[in-house]
């Protein structure tokens, strides 16, 4: 499958599951959480009607909170799913200056500049030396992207997280209700991200990597059962009532508690 094909079945794999994502990312505190941290370290004056992109917006829960903080600021959201953008258009109609359906490696070709571009949860998901070329020509001199990665995709935290425990909680809460036990397909593996080549990468496109910093946050294990749970086929192919019966189950099963790793990222112009 070439770059493309890829690229744009990831995006249609989560146009199906935005609704999904929506809530998620309104049930679960870590979103709300690391979309603070991404406010925090942007710096933003309350004085200030600042101009930000919101990339790769999802349903617009970055925005939200950015609103709720700095109701002055003049927001741009942008995302490569129209049903993610429509989420957002729903929740924010014209208090928003554009809706933008592009990908992160497109805004090079917009006839924007800004004080400060955002992306929370999305970028594991990118190609960051396409994506850091386009930021670079869309940012103000001394601007800043700040954005964050799932511990899983950065290479001195994905040992850490046991989030990826969850194959034999779940085949046991689908033995327990009688249900055939699925061949998941194996997983492959993030891809890694380094500092070091994070500020190599940075640099070629004349940004600085001012920050880097991991962050740790104990959430409740059944978070990642959750997770996975936006999929609608996901664990097996079950009836509605059966499906509810198992995930809740294999919440029941998980850790009270876990540990998720994020890393904090902000690249300044």
């Amino acid at each position: 499958m070439s770059s493309e094909s890829l690229r744009q079945r990831i995006i249609a794999s989560w146009s199906l599951r935005a609704k999904a994502y929506h809530s998620l990312t309104r049930d679960w505190e870590l979103f709300e959480i690391m979309a603070k941290r991404l406010i925090e370290n942007a710096s933003f004056s309350k004085d200030h009607g600042a101009k930000v992109l919101d990339l790769a917006c999802g349903s617009g829960l970055v925005s939200e909170v950015l609103f709720g903080q700095f109701p002055r600021v003049k927001l741009h959201l942008c995302d490569p799913s129209e049903t993610m953008l429509n989420l957002s258009r729903d929740l924010f109609g014209d208090r928003v200056q554009s809706y933008l359906q592009k990908a992160a490696r497109d805004i090079k070709s917009m006839a924007l500049n800004f004080d400060a571009i955002l992306c929370s949860a999305a970028f594991h998901l990118m190609d960051e030396d396409a994506v850091l070329e386009s930021v670079a020509q869309r940012l103000k001199p001394g601007a800043v992207f700040v954005c964050n990665l799932w511990g899983h995709s950065f290479d001195e935290t994905a040992g850490l997280d046991s989030s990826q425990d969850w194959r034999p909680v779940v085949r046991k809460a689908l033995k327990e209700s009688g249900q055939d036990i699925p061949k998941w397909p194996a997983s492959g593996g993030a891809r890694l991200r380094s500092r070091q080549k994070l500020r190599e990468i940075a640099e070629k496109h004349g940004l600085e990597l001012d920050l880097c910093q991991v962050d740790k946050d104990l959430v409740p294990g059944a978070f990642t059962i959750a997770f996975l749970a936006m999929r609608e086929s996901w664990p097996a192919d079950m009836d509605k009532d059966t499906r509810e019966a198992v995930l809740a189950r294999a919440m029941e099963l998980m850790p009270e508690q876990e540990p998720c790793y994020t890393v904090r990222l902000r690249f300044r112009k």
